[in-house]
């Protein structure tokens, strides 16, 4: 997926997530490609049939082990230490920047309302003190996705995304969009990452 179309894609759900009409019965409606979909939210044979998944994906990654790249979280953090990245730095230097901004904040709250030059100040150190913040988050979870752990999650979220997205095919028809996980997981489409990032709101 081209970085433009990520960001296009990353923009739509945004405003979409700040749209409460989008959100009716347990659903969550969106806009793909001119066409309407929704995603909704599992039922309890779903839900179980998810956790299945991520639970064989588990023991399968576990049983591959570390001679084929798989490891469990604390066990990578050990090894990415082989290689100088600290994963404890990270979370260091995040909760660092948190309390600056934490900081920031009381003394913004202080600010006379008037002096709109010093909370202009304040906004844009905010600003810059949210993006270190969320650089570090990203350097983070590029080095820890290949974790047992967050394959197995991963594999949790699709299989949900896969049984739980809708089509609109008529005013008030809709249909399964994908007939399966597998058809799912051929799609090279950004409509499957727009539908997970939709569904992880309605999850919450």
């Amino acid at each position: 997926m081209e970085e433009q179309s990520l960001n296009d894609m990353l923009e739509e759900v945004r405003k979409n997530s700040q749209n409460p009409e989008l959100v009716k019965d347990n659903k969550f409606y969106f806009e793909y490609d001119a066409k309407w979909y929704r995603v909704r939210m599992p039922n309890q044979k779903e839900l179980a049939e998810a956790n299945n998944k991520r639970n064989s994906t588990r023991v399968l990654l576990a049983k591959k082990g570390n001679k084929e790249g798989f490891y469990f979280k604390n066990d990578l953090i050990e090894a990415l230490k082989e290689s100088n990245v600290y994963i404890e730095k990270m979370d260091e230097a995040i909760k660092k920047f948190h309390d600056e901004f934490v900081q920031l904040a009381i003394t913004a709250n202080k600010t006379n309302e008037n002096r709109e030059e010093e909370i202009k100040r304040l906004e844009e150190k905010a600003k810059e003190i949210k993006e270190e913040i969320q650089k570090i988050i990203d350097k983070k979870a590029e080095h820890l996705a290949p974790c047992i752990e967050y394959q197995s999650e991963d594999v949790w979220y699709k299989y949900l995304v896969a049984k739980c997205t809708e089509g609109q095919i008529e005013e008030d028809k809709w249909e399964n969009v994908w007939e399966s996980f597998e058809v799912f997981g051929e799609d090279i489409s950004s409509l499957p990452y727009v539908a997970e990032a939709h569904i992880g709101i309605l999850l919450q």
